[in-house]
Protein backbone atom coordinates (compact mmCIF):
# COMPACT_ATOMS: atom_id res chain seq x y z
CA UNK A 1 0.00 0.00 0.00
CA UNK A 2 2.88 2.07 0.92
CA UNK A 3 4.54 1.67 -2.99
CA UNK A 4 0.82 2.76 -4.04
CA UNK A 5 0.53 6.01 -2.50
CA UNK A 6 4.15 6.58 -3.49
CA UNK A 7 3.38 5.87 -6.90
CA UNK A 8 0.86 8.21 -6.79
CA UNK A 9 2.61 11.24 -4.96
CA UNK A 10 5.35 10.91 -8.08
CA UNK A 11 2.92 11.33 -10.50
CA UNK A 12 4.73 13.94 -13.16
CA UNK A 13 1.00 15.87 -13.28
CA UNK A 14 0.73 17.34 -9.05
CA UNK A 15 -2.53 18.78 -9.47
CA UNK A 16 -4.44 15.90 -8.11
CA UNK A 17 -6.34 15.21 -4.53
CA UNK A 18 -5.96 12.01 -2.95
CA UNK A 19 -9.42 10.53 -0.65
CA UNK A 20 -8.13 7.25 0.86
CA UNK A 21 -11.23 5.12 1.67
CA UNK A 22 -10.03 2.52 4.76
CA UNK A 23 -12.84 -0.06 4.85
CA UNK A 24 -14.19 -1.39 8.04
CA UNK A 25 -11.90 -0.48 10.76
CA UNK A 26 -8.61 -1.49 9.07
CA UNK A 27 -6.04 0.36 11.95
CA UNK A 28 -3.48 -1.29 10.07
CA UNK A 29 -4.12 -0.15 6.53
CA UNK A 30 -5.06 3.28 7.94
CA UNK A 31 -1.59 3.57 10.42
CA UNK A 32 0.56 2.76 6.97
CA UNK A 33 -1.45 5.34 4.68
CA UNK A 34 -0.28 7.60 8.06
CA UNK A 35 2.72 9.52 6.91
CA UNK A 36 1.28 10.79 3.36
CA UNK A 37 -1.41 12.66 5.04
CA UNK A 38 1.50 15.06 5.46
CA UNK A 39 1.10 15.92 2.04
CA UNK A 40 -2.07 18.19 2.07
CA UNK A 41 -3.23 16.93 -1.63
CA UNK A 42 -4.13 13.36 0.52
CA UNK A 43 -7.04 12.70 3.17
CA UNK A 44 -7.97 9.96 4.65
CA UNK A 45 -11.65 7.86 5.92
CA UNK A 46 -11.82 5.12 7.75
CA UNK A 47 -15.11 3.22 7.75
CA UNK A 48 -16.83 1.71 10.39
CA UNK A 49 -18.02 -1.11 8.31
CA UNK A 50 -17.09 -3.27 5.58
CA UNK A 51 -18.06 -1.65 2.06
CA UNK A 52 -16.13 -4.26 -0.24
CA UNK A 53 -14.65 -3.29 -3.00
CA UNK A 54 -18.37 -1.83 -4.84
CA UNK A 55 -19.32 -0.07 -1.62
CA UNK A 56 -15.50 1.89 -1.48
CA UNK A 57 -16.22 2.91 -5.38
CA UNK A 58 -19.56 4.01 -5.22
CA UNK A 59 -18.62 6.17 -1.83
CA UNK A 60 -15.45 7.82 -3.79
CA UNK A 61 -17.35 8.55 -6.66
CA UNK A 62 -20.48 10.56 -4.36
CA UNK A 63 -17.39 12.83 -3.29
CA UNK A 64 -15.47 13.50 -6.22
CA UNK A 65 -15.73 17.37 -6.56
CA UNK A 66 -13.22 17.39 -9.58
CA UNK A 67 -13.63 17.22 -13.93
CA UNK A 68 -11.68 13.69 -13.58
CA UNK A 69 -11.85 10.38 -11.53
CA UNK A 70 -9.10 7.47 -11.38
CA UNK A 71 -10.09 4.53 -8.90
CA UNK A 72 -6.56 3.14 -8.03
CA UNK A 73 -6.44 0.38 -5.98
CA UNK A 74 -4.31 -0.13 -2.88
CA UNK A 75 -1.89 -2.58 -4.40
CA UNK A 76 -1.63 -1.35 -7.98
CA UNK A 77 0.99 1.28 -9.49
CA UNK A 78 1.65 3.57 -12.37
CA UNK A 79 4.35 5.00 -14.55
CA UNK A 80 4.87 8.45 -13.42
CA UNK A 81 3.43 9.80 -16.72
CA UNK A 82 0.16 8.28 -15.99
CA UNK A 83 -2.14 10.88 -14.91
CA UNK A 84 -0.66 13.67 -16.97
CA UNK A 85 -1.15 11.51 -20.03
CA UNK A 86 -4.78 10.73 -19.41
CA UNK A 87 -5.63 14.05 -18.27
CA UNK A 88 -3.74 15.99 -21.43
CA UNK A 89 -6.07 13.22 -23.56
CA UNK A 90 -9.26 14.37 -21.60
CA UNK A 91 -8.59 17.64 -22.20
CA UNK A 92 -7.75 17.43 -26.02
CA UNK A 93 -10.92 15.76 -26.78
CA UNK A 94 -13.52 16.88 -24.36
CA UNK A 95 -16.20 14.22 -25.92
CA UNK A 96 -14.06 11.70 -23.84
CA UNK A 97 -15.99 9.72 -21.42
CA UNK A 98 -13.10 7.73 -20.02
CA UNK A 99 -8.93 8.00 -21.04
CA UNK A 100 -7.20 4.69 -20.50
CA UNK A 101 -3.65 3.09 -20.59
CA UNK A 102 -2.49 -0.57 -21.47
CA UNK A 103 -2.29 -2.91 -18.41
CA UNK A 104 0.77 -4.26 -17.30
CA UNK A 105 0.64 -7.23 -14.89
CA UNK A 106 3.51 -7.87 -12.29
CA UNK A 107 4.03 -10.44 -9.41
CA UNK A 108 2.65 -13.62 -10.17
CA UNK A 109 2.25 -12.84 -13.84
CA UNK A 110 3.66 -10.95 -16.46
CA UNK A 111 1.85 -10.20 -19.45
CA UNK A 112 -0.16 -6.95 -21.17
CA UNK A 113 -2.91 -6.19 -21.40
CA UNK A 114 -3.96 -3.82 -24.14
CA UNK A 115 -7.24 -2.89 -25.92
CA UNK A 116 -8.02 -0.49 -29.00
CA UNK A 117 -10.12 3.05 -28.23
CA UNK A 118 -13.99 2.81 -28.52
CA UNK A 119 -14.69 5.08 -31.11
CA UNK A 120 -17.95 5.35 -33.53
CA UNK A 121 -21.47 6.15 -32.56
CA UNK A 122 -23.54 5.80 -29.35
CA UNK A 123 -24.55 2.15 -30.05
CA UNK A 124 -21.45 1.54 -32.11
CA UNK A 125 -19.53 2.14 -29.03
CA UNK A 126 -21.82 -0.01 -26.92
CA UNK A 127 -21.70 -2.72 -29.08
CA UNK A 128 -17.94 -2.70 -29.46
CA UNK A 129 -17.87 -2.28 -25.38
CA UNK A 130 -20.31 -5.61 -24.86
CA UNK A 131 -17.91 -7.72 -27.49
CA UNK A 132 -14.74 -7.16 -25.66
CA UNK A 133 -15.43 -6.85 -22.21
CA UNK A 134 -12.26 -5.82 -21.46
CA UNK A 135 -11.22 -4.39 -18.25
CA UNK A 136 -8.22 -2.03 -19.11
CA UNK A 137 -10.64 1.10 -19.16
CA UNK A 138 -11.94 0.49 -15.83
CA UNK A 139 -8.22 1.50 -14.38
CA UNK A 140 -8.40 4.83 -16.45
CA UNK A 141 -9.49 7.94 -16.26
CA UNK A 142 -13.04 9.11 -16.35
CA UNK A 143 -14.97 12.25 -16.64
CA UNK A 144 -17.25 12.69 -13.40
CA UNK A 145 -20.22 14.46 -15.31
CA UNK A 146 -21.48 11.80 -16.85
CA UNK A 147 -22.47 9.58 -14.33
CA UNK A 148 -25.51 10.34 -12.39
CA UNK A 149 -24.90 10.79 -8.60
CA UNK A 150 -28.27 10.25 -7.48
CA UNK A 151 -27.40 6.16 -8.16
CA UNK A 152 -24.79 4.38 -7.18
CA UNK A 153 -21.96 3.92 -10.06
CA UNK A 154 -21.60 0.13 -9.33
CA UNK A 155 -25.30 -2.10 -8.98
CA UNK A 156 -25.01 -3.39 -5.58
CA UNK A 157 -25.53 -7.21 -6.07
CA UNK A 158 -25.66 -10.29 -4.18
CA UNK A 159 -22.14 -11.09 -5.85
CA UNK A 160 -20.21 -8.42 -4.67
CA UNK A 161 -21.16 -6.58 -8.06
CA UNK A 162 -19.11 -8.99 -9.84
CA UNK A 163 -18.35 -7.88 -13.74
CA UNK A 164 -20.81 -4.74 -12.91
CA UNK A 165 -17.80 -2.80 -14.35
CA UNK A 166 -18.88 -3.50 -17.55
CA UNK A 167 -22.27 -2.47 -17.43
CA UNK A 168 -20.93 1.51 -15.75
CA UNK A 169 -18.64 1.15 -18.76
CA UNK A 170 -21.12 0.43 -21.23
CA UNK A 171 -22.84 3.90 -19.73
CA UNK A 172 -20.18 5.76 -20.06
CA UNK A 173 -19.57 4.13 -24.00
CA UNK A 174 -22.84 5.35 -24.55
CA UNK A 175 -21.78 9.07 -23.28
CA UNK A 176 -18.72 9.45 -25.05
CA UNK A 177 -15.77 7.78 -26.62
CA UNK A 178 -13.00 5.48 -24.37
CA UNK A 179 -9.80 6.97 -25.84
CA UNK A 180 -6.60 4.40 -25.34
CA UNK A 181 -3.33 7.06 -24.80
CA UNK A 182 -0.46 5.40 -25.84
CA UNK A 183 2.89 5.30 -23.81
CA UNK A 184 2.30 5.19 -20.14
CA UNK A 185 0.84 1.93 -18.40
CA UNK A 186 -1.07 0.87 -15.43
CA UNK A 187 0.60 -2.08 -13.59
CA UNK A 188 -1.72 -4.05 -11.71
CA UNK A 189 -0.25 -6.78 -9.01
CA UNK A 190 -1.28 -10.46 -9.49
CA UNK A 191 -1.68 -12.36 -6.52
CA UNK A 192 -4.34 -15.16 -4.96
CA UNK A 193 -5.80 -12.70 -2.77
CA UNK A 194 -6.78 -10.15 -5.22
CA UNK A 195 -10.53 -9.01 -5.98
CA UNK A 196 -10.67 -10.89 -9.20
CA UNK A 197 -9.32 -13.81 -8.17
CA UNK A 198 -11.95 -14.10 -5.48
CA UNK A 199 -14.69 -13.67 -8.34
CA UNK A 200 -12.91 -16.66 -10.30
CA UNK A 201 -12.92 -18.61 -6.98
CA UNK A 202 -16.78 -18.25 -6.49
CA UNK A 203 -19.02 -21.30 -6.94
CA UNK A 204 -20.25 -22.04 -10.32
CA UNK A 205 -24.11 -20.29 -9.01
CA UNK A 206 -22.09 -17.05 -8.82
CA UNK A 207 -20.41 -16.98 -11.58
CA UNK A 208 -23.60 -17.38 -13.51
CA UNK A 209 -25.65 -15.45 -11.24
CA UNK A 210 -23.05 -12.51 -12.04
CA UNK A 211 -22.73 -12.96 -15.59
CA UNK A 212 -26.15 -12.52 -16.10
CA UNK A 213 -26.80 -9.83 -14.05
CA UNK A 214 -24.15 -8.11 -16.04
CA UNK A 215 -26.09 -9.16 -18.92
CA UNK A 216 -29.38 -7.33 -17.84
CA UNK A 217 -27.55 -4.29 -17.40
CA UNK A 218 -26.00 -4.32 -20.67
CA UNK A 219 -29.42 -4.85 -22.07
CA UNK A 220 -30.90 -1.93 -20.44
CA UNK A 221 -28.03 0.72 -21.78
CA UNK A 222 -28.14 -1.35 -25.39
CA UNK A 223 -31.57 -0.52 -25.90
CA UNK A 224 -31.26 2.98 -24.73
CA UNK A 225 -29.00 4.19 -27.67
CA UNK A 226 -30.50 1.39 -30.10
CA UNK A 227 -33.14 2.23 -32.64
CA UNK A 228 -36.68 0.40 -31.60
CA UNK A 229 -36.71 -1.30 -34.79
CA UNK A 230 -33.54 -3.18 -33.57
CA UNK A 231 -34.74 -4.33 -30.01
CA UNK A 232 -35.23 -8.03 -30.80
CA UNK A 233 -31.65 -8.40 -32.70
CA UNK A 234 -30.31 -6.27 -29.43
CA UNK A 235 -31.47 -9.51 -26.93
CA UNK A 236 -30.40 -11.38 -29.16
CA UNK A 237 -26.90 -10.33 -29.17
CA UNK A 238 -26.13 -10.11 -25.97
CA UNK A 239 -27.45 -13.38 -24.85
CA UNK A 240 -25.51 -14.88 -27.69
CA UNK A 241 -22.22 -12.68 -25.99
CA UNK A 242 -23.27 -14.36 -22.61
CA UNK A 243 -23.65 -17.96 -23.78
CA UNK A 244 -22.13 -18.69 -27.18
CA UNK A 245 -17.85 -19.15 -27.31
CA UNK A 246 -16.19 -17.11 -30.04
CA UNK A 247 -11.99 -16.97 -30.24
CA UNK A 248 -10.75 -14.17 -29.33
CA UNK A 249 -13.62 -13.21 -26.48
CA UNK A 250 -13.11 -12.96 -22.65
CA UNK A 251 -15.90 -14.93 -20.65
CA UNK A 252 -16.00 -14.67 -17.10
CA UNK A 253 -18.61 -17.76 -17.43
CA UNK A 254 -19.66 -19.85 -19.92
CA UNK A 255 -22.69 -22.83 -19.93
CA UNK A 256 -21.72 -25.77 -21.61
CA UNK A 257 -21.47 -25.77 -25.15
CA UNK A 258 -24.38 -27.91 -26.35
CA UNK A 259 -27.90 -26.49 -27.34
CA UNK A 260 -29.57 -27.22 -24.24
CA UNK A 261 -27.30 -25.06 -21.83
CA UNK A 262 -26.93 -22.02 -24.08
CA UNK A 263 -31.03 -22.37 -24.31
CA UNK A 264 -31.22 -22.44 -20.92
CA UNK A 265 -28.85 -19.45 -20.43
CA UNK A 266 -30.35 -17.43 -22.75
CA UNK A 267 -34.10 -18.35 -21.09
CA UNK A 268 -32.69 -17.53 -17.63
CA UNK A 269 -31.35 -14.21 -18.46
CA UNK A 270 -35.10 -12.76 -18.79
CA UNK A 271 -35.52 -13.82 -15.80
CA UNK A 272 -33.30 -10.37 -14.05
CA UNK A 273 -34.39 -8.21 -16.45
CA UNK A 274 -38.45 -6.70 -16.10
CA UNK A 275 -38.79 -7.72 -19.87
CA UNK A 276 -41.37 -9.72 -21.54
CA UNK A 277 -39.77 -11.50 -24.83
CA UNK A 278 -41.87 -10.87 -27.80
CA UNK A 279 -42.43 -14.22 -29.88
CA UNK A 280 -39.22 -14.22 -32.08
CA UNK A 281 -39.39 -13.52 -36.05
CA UNK A 282 -37.01 -15.53 -38.47
CA UNK A 283 -34.26 -15.82 -39.70
CA UNK A 284 -33.47 -13.21 -37.07
CA UNK A 285 -29.71 -11.38 -38.04
CA UNK A 286 -27.09 -9.37 -36.21
CA UNK A 287 -28.07 -5.57 -37.51
CA UNK A 288 -23.87 -5.43 -37.79
CA UNK A 289 -22.83 -8.30 -39.44
CA UNK A 290 -26.09 -9.20 -41.66
CA UNK A 291 -25.45 -12.45 -40.06
CA UNK A 292 -27.73 -15.40 -38.24
CA UNK A 293 -27.85 -15.71 -34.63
CA UNK A 294 -27.00 -19.35 -33.06
CA UNK A 295 -30.13 -21.75 -33.33
CA UNK A 296 -29.76 -22.13 -29.41
CA UNK A 297 -29.70 -18.54 -29.03
CA UNK A 298 -33.41 -18.31 -30.89
CA UNK A 299 -34.71 -21.01 -29.29
CA UNK A 300 -33.89 -19.80 -25.99
CA UNK A 301 -35.57 -16.51 -26.60
CA UNK A 302 -38.61 -18.35 -28.31
CA UNK A 303 -38.62 -20.99 -24.92
CA UNK A 304 -38.41 -16.88 -23.26
CA UNK A 305 -41.85 -15.70 -25.10
CA UNK A 306 -43.17 -18.89 -24.82
CA UNK A 307 -42.78 -18.76 -21.25
CA UNK A 308 -44.41 -15.17 -20.72
CA UNK A 309 -47.39 -16.44 -22.79
CA UNK A 310 -47.98 -19.18 -20.64
CA UNK A 311 -47.85 -17.22 -17.71
CA UNK A 312 -50.50 -15.05 -19.45
CA UNK A 313 -52.87 -18.30 -19.59
CA UNK A 314 -52.58 -19.23 -15.94
CA UNK A 315 -53.51 -15.72 -15.18
CA UNK A 316 -56.38 -16.26 -17.00
CA UNK A 317 -57.21 -19.58 -15.67
CA UNK A 318 -57.04 -18.27 -12.13
CA UNK A 319 -59.35 -15.24 -13.15
CA UNK A 320 -61.98 -18.07 -14.48
CA UNK A 321 -61.84 -20.26 -11.02
CA UNK A 322 -60.19 -18.51 -8.36
CA UNK A 323 -56.83 -20.60 -8.49
CA UNK A 324 -54.73 -22.32 -10.25
CA UNK A 325 -51.59 -25.01 -9.88
CA UNK A 326 -48.86 -26.02 -11.80
CA UNK A 327 -46.36 -28.49 -12.28
CA UNK A 328 -42.81 -27.77 -12.49
CA UNK A 329 -41.64 -31.29 -13.30
CA UNK A 330 -40.09 -31.30 -17.41
CA UNK A 331 -42.36 -30.04 -19.56
CA UNK A 332 -45.08 -29.17 -17.17
CA UNK A 333 -46.59 -25.92 -17.34
CA UNK A 334 -45.02 -24.81 -13.95
CA UNK A 335 -41.67 -24.43 -16.03
CA UNK A 336 -42.85 -20.75 -16.98
CA UNK A 337 -43.37 -19.94 -13.24
CA UNK A 338 -39.18 -20.84 -12.44
CA UNK A 339 -36.97 -17.52 -12.55
CA UNK A 340 -33.55 -17.26 -11.68
CA UNK A 341 -31.58 -19.59 -9.46
CA UNK A 342 -33.28 -23.46 -11.04
CA UNK A 343 -30.95 -26.19 -12.04
CA UNK A 344 -31.15 -28.28 -15.16
CA UNK A 345 -34.37 -30.82 -14.01
CA UNK A 346 -34.42 -34.02 -11.97
CA UNK A 347 -36.09 -36.78 -13.68
CA UNK A 348 -39.36 -36.57 -13.45
CA UNK A 349 -39.33 -35.12 -9.84
CA UNK A 350 -39.36 -31.37 -10.25
CA UNK A 351 -36.36 -29.03 -10.45
CA UNK A 352 -33.41 -28.57 -7.54
CA UNK A 353 -32.47 -24.59 -6.85
CA UNK A 354 -29.20 -24.53 -7.12
CA UNK A 355 -27.74 -20.96 -5.95
CA UNK A 356 -28.41 -19.65 -2.18
CA UNK A 357 -31.81 -17.85 -3.57
CA UNK A 358 -34.11 -18.31 -6.58
CA UNK A 359 -37.15 -16.17 -7.86
CA UNK A 360 -40.62 -17.31 -9.11
CA UNK A 361 -42.06 -15.37 -12.01
CA UNK A 362 -45.85 -15.37 -11.28
CA UNK A 363 -48.71 -14.62 -13.57
CA UNK A 364 -49.95 -11.14 -14.22
CA UNK A 365 -52.39 -10.88 -10.85
CA UNK A 366 -54.82 -8.64 -10.08
CA UNK A 367 -54.57 -5.99 -6.91
CA UNK A 368 -55.15 -7.04 -3.59
CA UNK A 369 -54.02 -10.63 -1.45
CA UNK A 370 -52.41 -14.16 -2.82
CA UNK A 371 -52.24 -16.76 -1.43
CA UNK A 372 -48.97 -18.90 -3.28
CA UNK A 373 -48.07 -22.55 -1.67
CA UNK A 374 -45.24 -23.93 -2.89
CA UNK A 375 -44.56 -27.82 -2.16
CA UNK A 376 -41.63 -29.62 -2.92
CA UNK A 377 -38.92 -31.36 -1.03
CA UNK A 378 -36.09 -29.31 1.62
CA UNK A 379 -32.21 -30.62 1.00
CA UNK A 380 -29.49 -31.21 3.85
CA UNK A 381 -28.15 -33.73 5.86
CA UNK A 382 -30.02 -36.29 7.03
CA UNK A 383 -31.92 -35.01 10.23
CA UNK A 384 -30.90 -31.42 9.75
CA UNK A 385 -33.94 -28.20 9.37
CA UNK A 386 -32.92 -26.55 6.55
CA UNK A 387 -34.64 -23.27 6.79
CA UNK A 388 -36.41 -22.25 3.53
CA UNK A 389 -37.50 -18.14 3.41
CA UNK A 390 -39.68 -16.06 0.89
CA UNK A 391 -40.57 -12.59 0.29
CA UNK A 392 -42.77 -10.71 -2.56
CA UNK A 393 -39.88 -8.92 -4.39
CA UNK A 394 -37.47 -6.88 -2.87
CA UNK A 395 -39.29 -7.30 0.74
CA UNK A 396 -37.50 -8.37 3.99
CA UNK A 397 -38.00 -12.85 3.78
CA UNK A 398 -39.34 -14.65 6.08
CA UNK A 399 -38.18 -17.92 6.82
CA UNK A 400 -39.17 -21.33 8.31
CA UNK A 401 -37.55 -24.64 8.98
CA UNK A 402 -38.27 -27.77 7.12
CA UNK A 403 -36.97 -31.32 8.40
CA UNK A 404 -34.63 -32.32 5.04
CA UNK A 405 -35.51 -34.73 2.54
CA UNK A 406 -39.24 -34.78 3.48
CA UNK A 407 -42.18 -33.69 1.31
CA UNK A 408 -43.11 -30.30 2.70
CA UNK A 409 -45.83 -27.46 1.48
CA UNK A 410 -44.74 -23.31 2.06
CA UNK A 411 -48.36 -21.30 2.39
CA UNK A 412 -46.85 -17.41 1.26
CA UNK A 413 -48.83 -14.69 1.13
CA UNK A 414 -48.33 -12.18 -1.13
CA UNK A 415 -49.42 -8.34 -1.87
CA UNK A 416 -50.13 -6.88 -4.79
CA UNK A 417 -50.44 -3.34 -5.53
CA UNK A 418 -50.83 -2.78 -9.13
CA UNK A 419 -51.28 -5.77 -12.42
CA UNK A 420 -48.26 -7.16 -13.35
CA UNK A 421 -46.06 -10.08 -13.40
CA UNK A 422 -44.48 -10.25 -9.45
CA UNK A 423 -41.52 -11.74 -8.75
CA UNK A 424 -41.26 -14.17 -5.59
CA UNK A 425 -38.09 -14.41 -4.16
CA UNK A 426 -36.91 -17.69 -2.25
CA UNK A 427 -34.07 -18.09 0.14
CA UNK A 428 -32.13 -20.77 1.09
CA UNK A 429 -29.60 -20.00 3.71
CA UNK A 430 -28.19 -23.64 4.22
CA UNK A 431 -28.16 -24.55 0.73
CA UNK A 432 -25.26 -26.78 0.25
CA UNK A 433 -23.86 -29.50 -2.34
CA UNK A 434 -23.55 -33.33 -2.22
CA UNK A 435 -20.25 -32.85 -2.91
CA UNK A 436 -19.34 -30.55 0.62
CA UNK A 437 -21.61 -33.39 2.06
CA UNK A 438 -19.39 -36.01 0.79
CA UNK A 439 -22.55 -37.76 -0.27
CA UNK A 440 -22.04 -37.49 -4.19
CA UNK A 441 -19.94 -35.58 -6.85
CA UNK A 442 -22.72 -33.74 -7.76
CA UNK A 443 -21.40 -30.03 -7.46
CA UNK A 444 -24.80 -28.05 -7.29
CA UNK A 445 -25.56 -25.96 -4.65
CA UNK A 446 -28.78 -27.60 -3.58
CA UNK A 447 -31.69 -26.04 -1.19
CA UNK A 448 -35.33 -27.12 -2.60
CA UNK A 449 -36.59 -29.14 -5.16
CA UNK A 450 -39.84 -27.40 -6.67
CA UNK A 451 -42.54 -30.03 -7.24
CA UNK A 452 -45.71 -27.60 -7.37
CA UNK A 453 -47.02 -24.08 -7.24
CA UNK A 454 -50.52 -23.45 -6.25
CA UNK A 455 -51.81 -19.63 -6.59
CA UNK A 456 -55.44 -18.67 -5.22
CA UNK A 457 -57.02 -15.47 -3.89
CA UNK A 458 -57.49 -14.53 -0.23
Amino acid sequence: MADTLRSIQSQNHQGFRVLISVDGEDAESAAVCGPFLDDPRFEMVVHDRRLGWEGNYNWLVRRADLPFFCFWQQDDLADPDFLERLRAEMLTHRDTSVAFADLQWFGSRSDLDSTPSILGSPLERVLTLVERLRHEPMHGMLRISLLERDRDALAITPDSSCQEEFVLLARLAASGPLRRVDGPRYHKRAHPANEYQRFVNFPEYRRRRGWLTMGAGLIDVLLEVAPRTHREAILALVAERLAVYKPDRDYFYLPAPIDEEISRLVRELFMFTDMAPQPVRTPLLDPITGTPFHDAVVAGLTAAARDTHRRRDMAATIRDTGSGAWSTWPGGDGEALLGRGWSTPHGAEGRWSDADEATLRLPPLSTGEWTVAISGIPYGPEGSEPRVGWSNGNGESRFTALESREPATIEATIRIAFTREPTMSLSFPDANSPRNLGISDDPRHLGFLLQRVSISRR
